[in-house]
């Protein structure tokens, strides 16, 4: 079977394929976040300059959210995060750097927060 992007479906005209110009394919192993997509949006786009797209020096950015097993955490310097239950109790603690992923596939269904050193909270939903 030939690879096909766009190709009509039984609900669209038969026939009808998309016609535009592909000029880059990129294959990802992981789930990309927003930054990532934002910046892959507009490469090659003279008005957006970089400091429109960084990161805030503080930022924390979880996903996805719920989830199940791997929790990806993204920061920009290494930061040591506390998962904390409802109750306030610290349940795991980790030290990110970048990108990096917190396994919580051993924790409980509930909702939990990442708590930063920098004073950022994240709730997450644990399935």
């Amino acid at each position: 079977m030939p690879f096909t992007i766009g190709a009509a479906t039984s609900n669209a005209i038969p026939g009808f394929y998309y016609t535009g110009k592909i000029d880059d394919i990129k294959i990802y192993n992981r789930i990309l976040t927003a930054n990532e997509i934002t910046l892959l949006k507009n490469e090659g786009n003279p008005t957006v300059g970089l400091n429109d797209t960084q990161l805030p020096k503080n930022a924390l950015l979880v996903y996805p959210n719920p989830t199940s097993n791997l929790l990806y955490v993204e920061v920009l310097e290494s930061t040591p995060l506390t998962i904390l239950n409802v109750l306030g109790e610290t349940v795991k603690q980790q030290t990110i750097k970048g990108l990096g992923s917190i396994d919580v596939s051993s924790l409980n269904t509930g909702i939990y927060y990442i708590q930063s050193h920098m004073g950022k909270n994240t709730k997450f939903i644990k399935e």
